[in-house]
């Protein structure tokens, strides 16, 4: 007979069991199938374990409805769950910041239409907020009263909308006053991270990077660290070289032009990247060619004029139109960087024989037909490079 768990698991959960992360892939009969998420060793807590581990407090159950909260509010807090993480100077303000929301949702619910405006310095329930927070937290001086002839120090309220979104934020975050302190330090050091010799050392990596021989970055990395000099006043401002991480964001800055012209090459580039790029490399005329066949209809449209179309052999009737005149194949061959034409040659079938007078045609000189290919009336030359 199989046991009910008393405890409802579902499937995703983490368990902090032993110091452990263990996820929960389904429920057995046994137990829960579970991964651990530092080691990835995969599987099964008996049921009796993780409930009793459960009912003595050894166990910690976070369901992924709570574990996305959570991971919302440690992006929110650059990692912190607590305001026993912050220092005393930053927890006396998530005090303060406490206060006035606490007297905003008391204000609310006695009937009082809070806005932004009305909580503004010159607003008609400023004084009337800063007065109930006063009354919850008297060591902040919200009002700002003077003692002994002096204006005493006290909380810098700020206008209506940083106050609306103070309560905003508590709430989105379950009443969890560490989200009223400050996010300064998510906005990074306002010094340079890295020295001067550290940011040409990077500079050196990536310039050796982009070579046409294509190196792994790590081979480079490693090798620019040996070979790097560096002064001895250069150690002393900072003797560790940039981590590859830093190495890698740097690259992945760069411009997809730029990497494909310094890995690829200035003939690469210019094709991948260029106007007018193409999957096939030929930046000359010569260098290479297509030809196809097609099967053309020729026949007469309704307002008298002879034209023709492509038409599928496979699924054309064998019979022609009524006004249809004939059917031919076209060969023809061009040059892929010019998209000249170097030769055609219309025939009744599409055999080998036509092929071979098309490549005649391609390679031999125009010269004396002297063949219209440009306004310029240049002759059409003749292509022999891309016949290897």
């Amino acid at each position: 007979m199989t046991s009910q768990p008393l405890y409802n698991i579902p499937k995703g959960s983490i368990l902090k069991l032993d110091g452990r992360e263990l996820t929960v892939s389904v429920r057995e009969e046994s137990g829960y199938a579970v991964e651990c998420k530092e080691t990835g060793e995969c599987f099964t807590l008996p049921l009796e374990r993780v409930e009793t581990a459960i009912r003595h407090r050894d166990c910690e159950v976070i369901k992924p409805a709570d574990f996305e909260k959570r991971k919302a509010l440690l992006k929110h807090t650059d990692g912190l769950e607590c305001v026993d993480q912050l220092s005393e100077k930053d927890q006396r303000i998530v005090q303060a910041r406490l206060a006035l929301v606490i007297a905003q949702d008391e204000l609310r619910a006695e009937g009082v239409k809070l806005t932004q405006r009305s909580m503004n310095k010159s607003g008609t329930h400023r004084r009337l907020l800063l007065t109930r927070a006063e009354q919850i937290a008297p060591g902040h001086n919200f009002l700002g009263t003077r003692r002994g002839g002096k204006l005493a120090s006290g909380f810098d309220v700020p206008q209506g909308r940083t106050l609306a979104s103070y309560r905003d934020v508590y709430h989105r975050f379950d009443h969890n006053p560490i989200v009223l302190a400050d996010r300064d330090r998510m906005k990074g050091r306002r010094e340079p991270r890295l020295c001067e010799w550290q940011e040409q050392f990077i500079d050196y990596v990536l310039n050796c990077w982009h070579d046409p021989k294509q190196p792994k970055l790590a081979s480079v990395y490693k090798l620019a660290t040996k070979v790097f000099h560096r002064s001895p006043r250069e150690m002393a401002q900072d003797i560790n070289f940039p981590s590859i991480t830093t190495i890698r964001t740097r690259a992945k800055a760069i411009s997809d032009v730029v990497t494909v012209l310094g890995r690829g090459g200035t003939r690469h580039g210019a094709n991948t990247k260029g106007a007018g790029s193409t999957d096939v490399r030929a930046l000359a005329f010569g260098e290479k060619f297509e030809w196809d066949q097609c099967l053309l209809s020729i026949f007469t449209s309704g307002d008298g004029v002879v034209r023709a179309e492509i038409i599928d052999p496979k699924e054309a009737p064998q019979e022609l139109a009524d006004n249809e005149i004939r059917r031919c194949w076209l060969h023809v061959i061009l040059d892929i960087a010019t998209r000249e034409v170097l030769g055609w040659v219309m025939s009744e079938t599409a055999d080998a024989d036509h092929s071979k007078a098309l490549l005649r045609m391609a390679t031999r000189d125009k010269t004396k037909e002297g063949c219209d290919t440009a306004a310029s009336r240049i002759p059409c030359r003749p292509s022999a490079w891309g016949l290897r």
